[in-house]
C-alpha cells in the first residue's frame, strides 16, 4: 500500500463491495457536479445527488467525508490535496521518467501501461484502469489522468481523491458510458445510511474484484506465506523461486 499510502488513497484500495442496480440508477440519475463553483473544499453544494430516496448536496469535504476517503476535513494534507493536472504537467517527461525510456512520447490514445518500469505501478495500472476509469479490458492503454495518478504516487503528492470521484461521475453522466463504480456508490450508500442500509433490498449486479493476490505474486511483489502474504518494499521484487503462491 506504500503508492496508494503517498497519494493519500489508501481507504480507496481498501474498498469491497458488490454493485446494485437500484443504487447505481438512482444515483447517476440524479447526480450533478459543479466544479467551476468550487471555491474551496468547504464550497456548499457542488456534489448533489439521491440516495435511497433521500437528496443528498455537499461540499467536497463532506463528500470526501461520506465517500470514506478522509476522516478529517481539517487535515493539512487534504487541503492542500490536487484538484486539477497542473498546466505545466509534461506527460513525455513523466512517461519518461516513469518507464526509464529517453525517447519516450505519450500518446493518451496509445501509450501501454506495461512499459512501467516498477512493478507494483504497472500493476496500480491494472487496478486504476478497472476501479477508477471503468475499463475491463487487455489494451493497457495509459490515460493522461492515470499517468497524472501514478506520478503523483511516484512522488508523494497528495490528489484530492473526492473531487476525482466526483468528476468521473460526472463524465459517466456527462458522456452515456457504461455505468462504472458502482462499489463505490454501494460504499457511499452504506456510510450514508449505517443503521438501515441492507443490500438483501437490492438487484444484485456483479461482485467486485479483489486485488488480485496471485497476480501481484506473478509479479514479484508478495513475500511471506499463502496464509499471511505481505507486499514486499518499494523498488524490490521476489525471486520466482521465492513467490508466495506460485512454487
Amino acid at each position: 500500500m506504500h503508492y496508494f499510502d503517498n497519494i493519500g488513497w489508501r481507504s480507496y484500495a481498501e474498498i469491497r463491495y458488490s454493485t446494485y442496480y437500484e443504487l447505481v440508477f438512482e444515483f447517476y440519475s440524479t447526480f450533478t457536479f459543479l466544479p467551476n463553483r468550487i471555491a474551496s473544499n468547504y464550497t456548499p453544494g457542488v456534489v448533489s445527488f439521491r440516495l435511497l430516496g433521500q437528496l443528498f448536496e455537499k461540499s467536497l469535504a463532506d463528500f470526501n467525508y461520506s465517500m470514506g476517503f478522509l476522516t478529517d476535513v481539517t487535515d493539512q494534507s487534504f487541503l492542500t490535496s490536487l484538484r486539477e493536472i497542473p498546466v505545466d504537467f509534461d506527460v513525455d517527461v513523466t512517461y519518461a521518467a516513469l518507464t526509464h525510456l529517453s525517447n519516450a512520447r505519450f500518446n493518451a490514445k496509445q501509450t501501454k501501461g506495461w512499459h512501467i518500469h516498477d512493478p507494483a505501478l504497472r500493476y496500480i495500472h491494472r487496478f486504476l484502469a478497472y476501479n477508477y476509469s471503468g475499463r475491463n479490458d487487455s489494451s493497457a492503454v495509459l490515460t493522461k489522468v492515470e499517468l497524472y495518478f501514478l506520478w503523483c504516487m511516484h512522488t508523494g503528492l497528495k490528489v484530492n481523491l473526492g473531487f476525482w470521484f466526483a468528476r468521473a461521475f460526472e463524465r459517466v453522466v456527462r458522456t452515456d458510458r457504461l455505468l462504472i463504480l458502482g462499489p463505490y456508490i454501494t460504499h457511499l450508500a452504506s456510510r450514508l445510511f449505517p443503521l438501515t442500509f441492507n443490500t438483501n433490498e437490492f438487484t444484485l449486479a456483479f461482485a467486485m474484484d479483489p486485488l488480485d493476490a496471485r497476480c501481484l505474486d506473478s509479479m514479484g511483489l508478495l513475500a511471506g506465506t499463502p496464509s499471511a502474504p505481505h507486499l514486499v518494499p518499494p523498488g524490490t521484487t521476489t525471486p520466482r523461486d521465492g513467490c508466495v503462491f506460485l512454487r
